[in-house]
């Protein structure tokens, strides 16, 4: 508007009718302009990440309220001031106006001429050099590390670097499975054998290092045997052997409390299994096991150790050392039958109660009510990388088509952890990303439809803004990960810069195409575009070196996103200002013609054939 307002006080004889004259001819365009970038800043508040929808809100809003103030603040303060505003310039005085104005058009009469004379060529060898960088683009890694947001002199990146040094990244940073059971007990048989199943699905998934749980706590995949029927009665074997080693030299610790705890306590296992595996109960190893405890505590009730004499003692350790005989035998049949039926796991009391560290290893990984388990799984990749975000993706599909569990819920499975929350991000990020396009692209189009009543033009202007999108992002990858060293382009920037470069690419082509439509109402087509570069370029190239510095000064952020972003808006807006507005733009509408403005007001625009 003050670029404009310039121009019409060489035109006009007082400030108040260029004033009008510059509201009148740039008013409209300037809302036009304002509501493209206002538009597109909006659609990110269909965005489900919530740092989009605010920020859209947000930046939609300060858009907003500019536009008022220059609609109405913005000439009120020009109409006081008049042409002094512009002092010491000399075009405070009008002597030196005519002067003054063939100076600044010398540079973009050459401009001017360039693009309308030699339209094709230019629009070929520019978009040629747009392309090139869309090699960068295609390959461009996505960062979605949060700690490399921050600088390394960080307390927290610190104290990480010490952590990484002397630990493994994947353990520090492990991701949890969560299954809830469907019917039953997590600590089941069957569930427990699921368990393993899944558990050995899950490590033989690349990127998967170990993946801990109640029947593999080492994450090895290899069971764990106290957990399992025969580690047990191998363990309890081994328990009443050592009950048992006293009396060869003391036949009174046959019957002593150690000796009769341990029979109780195998009493109630017998007991447990035979519950939980009822087909057992038929199996002659377990029958003449209960049947032999059974007679042996009996036995036990009936013997009072200080009232027997040496001869009846001798006697009765020959029996207790036969029943014991008989019943270790019945132990190892008993885990022959079982070693056959594959070795199922089991969980009893009883052996929770003789081994409390058992306790804390169903605690950790079984909830409390037995109704949902979890298992750890530590990536071999860095937690904030893609392929452990790829790796996370492949562990869901593997879990969610796992269709044939009995026992968990697997259609309510979850995994959480950091790397499972950025896997989460990323996919909304993609989902919104999707949407937004759509929605600026539209809006923006829609816009450009009403001011330029046209429909060619804002297709290929929206082409043109896409195109430097791409050479952007393009040139922003490569320096971001090939020269700085990033680890890749923040998760953020693409999809700002994208809303950004649309919504502000689309502004810059208003001012140009406007007064390219403006002029051409009165004089040929390639007339229209010379005398609309060198009246409005100037203008847009400041604005660019602005805009474009303004984010430019965002290098000094400490924090990567924001170094990032302002980088590469600032080199779309540059090549939008310096390359598209300058060369690009002028030469594709000067070869289109009035079929620009088609189809409303192609053949009416203009007085003068072309």
């Amino acid at each position: 508007m003050v670029s404009r307002y310039k121009e019409e006080l060489k035109r006009c004889a007082t400030r108040l009718e260029a004033l009008r004259a510059t509201v009148g001819s740039i008013g409209s365009v300037i809302t036009a302009s304002a509501f493209a970038v206002i538009i597109g800043l909006a659609g990110l508040t269909i965005a489900e990440f919530g740092m989009l929808q605010t920020m859209g809100l947000a930046l939609a809003t300060a858009v907003f309220i500019t536009l008022l103030a220059a609609l109405t603040l913005n000439p009120a303060l020009t109409s006081l001031f008049g042409r002094f505003m512009f002092w010491p310039s000399k075009l405070a005085d009008t002597t030196k106006a005519v002067a003054l104005n063939a100076h600044e058009s010398k540079f973009w009469n050459r401009v001017a001429n360039i693009t309308t004379n030699h339209s094709l060529i230019i629009s070929i060898l520019v978009i040629l050099v747009l392309a090139v960088p869309y090699y960068p683009y295609f390959k461009m890694s996505t960062s979605y590390d949060t700690l490399a947001e921050l600088s390394d002199d960080s307390n927290s990146i610190k104290g990480f670097q010490i952590l990484s040094g002397h630990f493994d990244i994947g353990n520090m940073m492990p991701s949890t499975l969560i299954l809830t059971v469907s019917s039953g007990s997590a600590t089941s048989a069957g569930a427990l054998k699921e368990m393993e199943e899944i558990t050995t699905k899950l490590l033989a998934i690349d990127g998967v290092s170990s993946v801990l749980s109640v029947v593999s706590p080492y994450g090895t995949g290899e069971p764990l045997m106290t957990l399992t029927v025969v580690g047990q009665l191998a363990v309890l074997l081994e328990q009443l052997n050592g009950a048992l080693s006293g009396a060869a030299s003391d036949p009174t610790a046959m019957f002593g409390t150690e000796t009769t705890q341990m029979f109780q306590l195998l009493g109630v296992y017998l007991g447990e299994l035979g519950a939980a595996f009822p087909a057992v109960t038929a199996e002659p190893s377990f029958i003449n096991a209960v049947t032999i405890l059974n007679n042996m505590s009996a036995a036990l009730v009936t013997v009072e150790p200080e009232k027997i004499d040496m001869a009846t003692l001798a006697n009765l350790q020959i029996v207790f050392q036969t029943y014991t005989g008989e019943f270790v035998q019945a132990l190892m049949g008993l885990g022959d039958y079982f070693r056959a039926q594959g070795n199922p796991y089991f969980i009893p009391q009883s052996l929770l109660v003789l081994y409390p560290e058992l306790v804390q290893l169903v605690s950790t990984f079984i909830s409390e009510d037995a109704q949902a388990t979890r298992l750890i799984i530590n990536l071999s990749d860095y937690p904030y990388s893609e392929a452990a975000i790829d790796t996370i993706e492949q562990i869901g599909l593997a879990i969610h088509n796992e269709t044939d569990s009995q026992y968990f819920n697997i259609g309510e499975a979850a995994v959480g952890g950091t790397t499972s929350a950025m896997q989460d991000v990323r996919a909304v990020l993609e989902s919104d990303f999707q949407k937004i396009m759509i929605v600026v692209l539209a809006g923006v189009f829609l816009v450009l439809c009403l001011l330029l009543r046209s429909i060619v033009a804002p297709f290929f202007i929206l082409a043109l803004v896409a195109l430097t999108y791409g050479a952007t992002m393009g040139v922003a990858s490569w320096l971001f990960t090939d020269i700085l060293g990033h680890g890749g382009v923040s998760f953020m920037v693409p999809i700002i810069v994208f809303v950004l470069m649309i919504a502000l690419g689309a502004d810059y082509n208003i001012f140009l195409m406007s007064r390219i439509r403006e002029e051409a109402e009165d004089k040929p087509m390639k007339e229209a575009i010379r005398n609309a570069i060198k009246s409005t370029n100037s203008v847009i190239i400041a604005c660019g070196l602005i805009l474009g510095g303004t984010f430019a000064a965002m290098i000094v952020s400490p924090i990567q996103t924001m170094f990032q972003l302002g980088v590469a808006v600032a080199i779309g807006i540059f090549l939008e200002a310096f390359v598209v507005i300058t060369l690009l733009l002028p030469a594709i509408t000067n070869i289109f013609g009035r079929a620009s403005w088609w189809p409303f007001g192609h053949k009416k625009l203009g007085i003068k054939k072309d």
